[in-house]
């Protein structure tokens, strides 16, 4: 057996890994997908938690689903609210986008970030929003 005898070199680990959140936060706000997503650490989350962040992670860019939508995907279909504190408790609402996440009469709800920067981040992904509710088409729907 051989030793390890390379130290991590942290400091330049952790300064790529804020480079890459950065990058990647940066695509996102300018209206792009970000290809590559920096490692994301839940390990102080709920299961539940990482079940409705895990299940935003699927929802694509220009769709968007309600509270009551996303708490049937990870199985609790009477746990709207409780899926709302999730998107709440989101360490990186930008780039786990709760922002496709709203209420069932397609009003925007709440952004951990704020509102402002909800509806900044729907507009750019193509919809179109009065009164901090999504306009919807007459073949469109919420899921």
């Amino acid at each position: 057996m051989h030793a390890v005898t390379h130290a991590i070199d942290a400091p330049n680990l952790v300064a790529a890994y804020h480079k890459l959140t950065g990058w990647a936060l940066e695509t996102v706000v300018d209206g792009k997908d970000a290809l590559v997503m920096p490692p994301l650490d839940w390990s102080g989350a709920t299961d539940f938690q990482r079940a409705v962040w895990a299940k935003l992670l699927e929802i694509p860019r220009g769709k968007v689903w309600t509270y009551a939508e996303l708490a049937r995907q990870v199985g609790k279909s009477r746990a709207a609210r409780a899926v709302g504190a999730a998107c709440g408790a989101n360490p990186i609402p930008v780039l786990v986008p709760c922002h496709r996440v709203v209420a069932a009469n397609g009003c925007l709800g709440g952004f951990s970030a704020g509102v402002e920067w909800k509806k900044r981040l729907l507009k750019q992904e193509g919809h179109k929003i009065r009164d901090f509710c999504l306009v919807l088409c007459h073949d469109e729907k919420v899921l």
